[in-house]
């Protein structure tokens, strides 16, 4: 008869065999002790089995024990045979560990009970539990060794998980100070913006207030300016004729006209015409010779530019002074300064304006950056629980080979399934649950055809962090073991110390 105790275990037991509980270990000494008179029944049971006649556990009322028909509707009445769809079979087990099978599974041909009495017909199935307790017991006193070295490293990361959490509270302190100094300034510059913006806005409308005034003064001015031209023009006319009494055509021919026009104005010889001022005089000349030439007084000559009249007379007109450069009168010299005054201040104020809002944009900058840094400095707390343990494990990336994939998940952060060149975000870090350790990642890429990508990491104690086998118990939902040291738990350590040294004691 095949004897694989538990369907499929391999050695003849399942890894639910090695979850020892200390409640069993002392129903396992009850039964070693005294000899199951009722088969397939638990021992703590006994009595109510014993009684006559058998009543049904839920009081629907009374049938035969294993007579292989089912008389009771809770099934109590046939623990021994498998007439019952829906009863139980009590495996004693004794050396090692009492279980429970679905009668189902009585006298089917496959040793599920390591003392065999689940087939009881036909009694081909050997008594291993003592082996199997060997076994069990080596395998629980390598996992205890584990956890002893787990705790070890536990410690070593707590340690520094403290020390990192220390580094983040005094960070983010000194964070929180520069950041309300900055929040401060941020305040200040927008005050001081605001009263430059106001400035600027009323010296707008003061300049051009100003710019309207100077262009009705500049229009005027220059009404002035040609009222005065055409009056000093008008003078000249007048003293010209006083200058020279007689009619125009007597008098010399201006240096524009050529020598048959002025004969035709100046009927008189030319010796007695004023002289011409292209032509060559000697420098040693005096006013004598120009008077052989113009006997008549010198009021009735025409008047040359070149005078000293004239020259003053030009020099009246242009404005100029006595060193022959212009001066500017009084009304011009207060337009100028005017203008100066009006282009500068605008300027200066918009200068100014530009500088604070440069520095109101950099101060706002600056608290967006530290507010940023306080909220990363503590995520690893936060992320982690404050499970110091956990703390320098924060962002750290593991991998594991499965068939043509490689699979990274990095603690409270993501998780990645890589072939070659290419990777699949299987989900980003959702959740951390402290009771069962257990991460989520959701919200990976799309399957075609199919729900977004997710996957789920349990943490189990281990000597040293290893990623686990992962699975794809459905599409696209993906499921991995951690070992990490810092899953590991004192207080299962000493109840794991309790089981091994109650099995050691067989």
């Amino acid at each position: 008869m095949e004897s694989t105790f538990g369907r499929g275990l391999g050695m003849g037991y399942t890894s639910r065999y090695r979850g020892l509980s200390l409640s069993l270990l002392l129903l396992l000494s009850i039964a070693s002790t005294k000899i199951n008179a009722i088969r397939g029944v638990d021992p703590t049971k006994e009595a109510h089995y014993a009684a006559k006649p058998f009543r049904c556990l839920d009081g629907s009322g009374s049938g035969v024990l294993n007579d292989e028909y089912c008389d009771c509707k809770d099934n109590s009445d046939e623990p021994g045979t498998s007439a019952c769809s829906g009863g139980s079979f009590y495996c004693v087990n004794k050396g090692y560990e009492a279980m429970v099978v679905p009668s189902s599974r009585v006298n089917d041909g496959i040793c599920d009970c390591c003392d065999g009495s689940d087939e009881w017909k036909e009694a081909q199935c050997s008594d291993t539990c003592v082996q199997v307790a060997r076994e069990v017991y080596k395998e629980q006193i390598d996992k205890l060794e584990i956890m002893k070295k787990g705790i070890e490293e536990k410690l070593k990361l707590e340690e520094e998980g403290e020390k990192a959490k220390v580094r983040v509270l005094s960070s983010k302190s000194e964070t929180e100070a520069k950041l309300k100094e900055a929040e401060t300034r941020v305040q200040e510059w927008k005050a001081k913006v605001a009263v430059l913006d106001e400035q600027a806005s009323s010296k707008e409308n003061e300049a051009g207030m100003q710019e309207n005034v100077a262009g009705h003064e500049q229009t005027a001015d220059e009404a002035d300016i040609e009222s005065h031209s055409k009056e000093e023009a008008a003078d000249e006319e007048t003293e010209d004729e006083e200058k020279f009494p007689y009619p125009k055509e007597y008098a010399a021919p201006s240096a524009g006209n050529d020598e048959g026009e002025g004969e035709e104005k100046f009927p008189y010889p030319k010796e007695y015409a004023a002289p011409d001022a292209s032509e060559p005089t000697d420098d040693d000349g005096d006013d004598d010779e120009g008077e052989e030439k113009f006997p008549y007084p010198k009021e009735y000559a025409a008047p040359s530019g070149g005078g000293e009249d004239g020259q003053k007379l030009a020099g009246d007109a242009q404005g100029e002074g006595d060193d022959g450069i212009r001066q500017p009168d009084a009304r011009e010299e207060d337009n100028e300064d005017q203008e100066q005054h009006t282009s500068q201040t605008p300027l200066k104020q918009s200068t100014e304006l530009e500088v604070a809002k440069k520095e109101l944009r950099m101060a706002e900058s600056e608290v967006r950056q530290l507010k940023k840094e306080a909220e990363d400095s503590t995520k690893a707390l936060d992320d982690t629980g404050s499970l110091s343990a956990f703390i320098p494990l924060h962002h750290k990336c593991f991998e594991k080979e499965v068939r043509q994939y490689t699979y990274e998940v990095c603690l409270f952060k993501d998780a990645y399934q890589k072939e070659g060149s290419s990777r699949t975000r299987l989900g980003n870090y959702v959740s951390f649950d402290k009771e069962t350790l257990t991460i989520e990642y959701k919200n990976g890429q799309t399957c075609w055809n199919g729900p977004a990508r997710s996957i789920k990491v349990t943490l189990e104690c281990g000597a040293e962090n290893q990623l686990g086998h992962v699975d794809e118990p459905s599409k696209c939902v993906y499921a991995t073991v951690l070992k990490t040291p810092a899953a590991c738990d004192p207080v299962k350590v000493k109840e794991l110390e309790q089981i091994v040294g109650s099995l050691g004691n067989r």
